[in-house]
């Protein structure tokens, strides 16, 4: 039986991060394909996978969500992975803004036509940006965790004086969700092995599909109502999803990005430029090499391609968010 995971949360909480760590820690021996599910038109985690091997499968679907109009896709790809590749187990990244129940109900049909068994749901939180993000993110993120089994929160150790301790960041998500496993530890002290258990015990201790999601009223009226299905266009220029403003834009260059540059895109992505972004990640060219660039909420990290790379990379940026504004900035808006 080919087991399914799939490592949900909002965007930039960690969830690439979470992937890479399972692989190195947990899967050695095992033939595992990950489905990348990127919300916009270009794809940028796939490259980051780090263990890239003979028994690693990486698969992109962009440009949709498996939960709606993706799942068609979604269900024939998994058919056409599971008879080339034969994986033992399939890791599914699912768009940041996808919602869980959907998801699930996803892999459920998966499981009646390909013989495949859901193992686990994690949800990754940002520990530092959860309140922030539950101010622009609103809705989604509310529902994700509302809908959460298992529950691990990301950059504990980054916490800051003036951020929420932890000692009043599990009430506030227990406001949402009293029931979740919610585990705390920063994650390089603890090891995929165990975290793997954790969500596979939370997974098979539910007490079914229906009566998990039969969340309590108090819950219920604490989160915003998210219309998931309406006003969806597939396809669309924009790629407006789960009719909530969300939009990408993205930015093809193969231009050599020094520090200068990267600031220039940083502040384009806080003031105002490109409007209100909540998210942005990149491929990027520079003098030392290939570079990852991850910004969440003013938030900046950059870093080398951990996978391995020769040469350039296909240079390319994704700018998610609100009332997207796209202006060009002569030194690194260039398309090929």
């Amino acid at each position: 039986m080919i087991r399914l995971d799939i490592i949900t949360g909002f965007l930039g909480a960690g969830k690439t991060t979470l992937i890479n760590k399972l692989l190195a820690e947990d899967f050695a021996g095992e033939r595992v394909a990950v489905v990348e599910n990127e919300f916009g038109e270009i794809g940028i985690d796939g490259n980051l996978i780090a263990s890239k091997n003979e028994d690693l499968q990486v698969t992109e679907l962009s440009n949709g969500c498996i939960c709606c109009s993706l799942r068609g896709d979604f269900l024939a790809g998994l058919d056409s992975l599971i008879k080339e590749f034969k994986p033992n187990r399939i890791i599914i990244e699912p768009t940041g803004l996808a919602q869980t129940r959907d998801l699930e109900d996803a892999c459920l049909k998966a499981e009646d036509q390909h013989g495949v068994r859901l193992s686990s749901i994690t949800t990754v939180v940002s520990a530092p940006l959860l309140p922030a993000l539950i101010e622009v993110g609103g809705e989604i993120l509310l529902e994700q965790i509302v809908d959460a089994r298992f529950i691990v929160l990301s950059a504990v150790q980054d916490l800051e004086p003036d951020d929420l301790p932890l000692a009043e960041l599990i009430p506030l998500i227990r406001k949402f969700n009293p029931h979740a496993l919610i585990h705390t530890e920063p994650w390089d002290e603890t090891d995929g092995l165990t975290l793997l258990a954790l969500a596979e015990e939370a997974f098979a201790s539910r007490d079914g599909h229906a009566d998990f999601y039969g969340a309590s009223d108090s819950c219920q009226e604490q989160k915003a109502e998210v219309h998931h299905h309406e006003g969806h266009e597939e396809g669309s220029p924009d790629h407006e999803e789960h009719d909530t403003g969300y939009t990408s834009m993205a930015i093809r260059t193969n231009a050599p990005f020094d520090e200068a540059m990267l600031a220039e895109l940083t502040a384009a992505c806080t003031n105002g430029s490109f409007g209100e972004v909540i998210r942005a990640k990149a491929l990027l060219n520079s003098s030392q090499g290939p570079i990852h660039y991850d910004y969440v909420l003013g938030t900046m990290d950059i870093g080398p391609i951990n996978g391995p790379t020769e040469g350039k990379v296909d240079g390319r940026i994704v700018i998610i968010g609100r009332h997207l504004i796209r202006t060009r900035y002569p030194r690194f808006w260039k398309a090929r």
